[in-house]
């Protein structure tokens, strides 16, 4: 995805993963300068939603290319729910009966 968003701007060179520990660039400018827009580039769903879920936590909006809809955030949303026993908000009704004894 990041050599597609690239190759669109121009660039001619692609980037390649070193399969190390991910770090999250908060600024070209330093972390220090919270104002603006940001992007979150990850290698997973997963990456993406845990930098959403820091951005959201410290206050930031978040946006999602294309909607939410299509990270199937679904079953995290409902383990929420059933965690903060709510229940009702679930869309799916496994969690429910996997645990009903609880």
């Amino acid at each position: 995805m990041a050599n597609l968003l690239l190759q669109r701007a121009g660039e001619k060179r692609q980037v390649t993963g070193s399969g190390g520990e991910d770090d999250v660039l908060m600024s070209r400018t330093g972390a220090d300068k919270p104002e603006g827009h940001r992007t979150a580039l990850s290698r997973t769903v997963a990456g993406v939603i845990c930098t959403a879920l820091m951005a959201s936590l410290s206050g930031r909006k978040v946006y999602w290319v294309g909607g939410i809809e299509g990270y199937r955030t679904e079953a995290l949303e409902d383990l929420y729910w059933f965690s903060a026993d709510m229940p009702e908000k679930m869309q799916s009704d496994a969690l429910r009966r996997d645990y009903r004894d609880l």
